[in-house]
């Protein structure tokens, strides 16, 4: 039960909650209203819950935290774009506001995961079936008029986020043990899984494949059981059928390509835009070019025919890019540092523990986010970053020993 000091904890997970559900249609949180609520909301959510006076500290530092922290700071004071700088870094406060937050209220709420899974679940279902009605109808025109795009207006990155909403659709199922929420989050996680298809994003597909191949792996032991096959070949179904349906509409595309029959174009200018990108983190190796200023340098690179981008299509190589690469090295073993730690935690838990599915659920969606991440530009899209970051705290809250007392400490990874 939250203590006096921790009163104002559950407006901010409600503040959160609304964040969560509002922000992708604001063109997934990149339009200005978008950028200036999510900063401002979750400062305001921050306010509320988190600097009440308590006994236990925001965050524990770590040598490894205080160094990221330098090299964030170093690369901020070096930057050829401030304005971008800025603007980059207040989205990075507010991702870590919205971790916190998360990790806050699942350990101190007993309603506090619930709530967030189930916002998250929410805005997926809203986004989706939006999106599905207006591809049905023919709303939108141009180059992805035949892909479900959503208010992201891009399909990659609508498949990112839809690979994280299916994973909290299945984290939320092993929440509770009533058919109904059960049925219900899980018929949620299948028009997500559909959407996905729809979006015929080929690295969205393979990250999701890998995700579910972790989670499938992990309850290895309980396939035998009648309800799992029985849950499975029910998703399974209604996805065929509506699969099905949709092809004898009209209403699925014919063609599974990255995009209308210029996949191979496409596959060439990434390949172009990686190898600029090396070359921008080869010419500024320690300190990159700052945060957020990527698009600005990449005009410096980038040749004929090729002259547009905002971003390479990879998170890690954007980040030594943008902060350096020995901050790109750091995120990159912090954040697999963090995921094995969960892994480890899941694979000891025992086979019956609820926490232990939840676990396993998030850590599948987590890994297949991080693996999409190698391919496309989910970062670049404030709402689905929000998410990811929502979906860490939730699993961080886990770390902490309150549910498995046999876990080591780790201060390292915690903050």
């Amino acid at each position: 039960m939250p203590t006096p000091d921790a009163r104002f904890i559950p407006l901010s997970i409600v503040l959160l909650c609304s964040v969560l559900v509002g922000l992708p249609w604001a063109s997934g949180g990149r339009s200005p209203v978008g950028l200036v609520s999510l900063v401002l909301f979750l400062v305001l959510a921050a306010a509320a819950g988190l600097f009440s006076r308590r006994s236990e500290p925001l965050l524990h530092p770590s040598p490894l935290l205080l160094f990221a922290g330098l090299l964030v700071s170093g690369s901020a004071l070096q930057t050829i774009y401030p304005d971008r700088t800025v603007q980059s870094l207040l989205l990075l406060f507010a991702y870590l506001l919205a971790g916190t937050l998360a990790a806050r209220g699942a350990r101190e709420l007993p309603w506090g995961e619930a709530a967030l899974l189930t916002a998250i679940l929410a805005s997926g279902l809203l986004v989706t079936g939006v999106a599905m009605l207006r591809l049905y109808q023919g709303s939108d025109a141009g180059l992805y008029a035949r892909y479900l795009t959503g208010p992201f207006g891009y399909p990659n990155a609508m498949a990112g986020f839809l690979l994280l909403t299916g994973g909290a659709a299945l984290a939320a199922a092993q929440m509770h043990r009533g058919p109904l929420v059960r049925g219900a989050a899980m018929l949620a996680g299948a028009v997500s899984m559909l959407g996905l298809v729809l979006t015929r994003s080929r690295g969205a597909v393979l990250a999701a494949a890998v995700g579910l191949g972790l989670w499938a792996l992990i309850h290895r032991k309980t396939w035998l059981s009648r309800r799992m096959w029985l849950w499975l070949g029910a998703i399974g179904l209604l996805a065929v059928l509506v699969v099905l349906s949709g092809a004898s509409s009209g209403f699925l595309p014919g063609r599974f390509s990255l995009d209308g029959g210029s996949g191979d174009s496409s596959l060439r200018w990434r390949w172009h835009i990686l190898r600029w990108t090396w070359t921008m983190v080869r010419q500024h190796p320690w300190w990159g070019v700052g945060p957020g200023a990527f698009p600005v340098a990449l005009n410096q690179y980038q040749r004929l025919p090729y002259v547009s981008g905002e971003n390479p299509h990879n998170l890690y190589l954007e980040l030594a890019a943008e902060y350096g690469l020995p901050a790109g090295l750091l995120a990159v073993l912090m954040l697999g540092g963090f995921l094995g730690r969960l892994a480890s935690i899941t694979a000891r838990a025992p086979e019956d523990d609820p926490v232990r599915r939840r676990l396993a659920a998030l850590l599948a969606a987590l890994v297949a986010f991080a693996v999409h991440s190698l391919v496309d530009l989910d970062w670049s899209f404030p709402a689905i970053a929000l998410v990811a970051a929502t979906l860490l705290g939730l699993a961080s809250a886990h770390l902490q020993g309150k549910h498995s007392g046999h876990a080591p400490p780790a201060r390292a990874w915690r903050a």
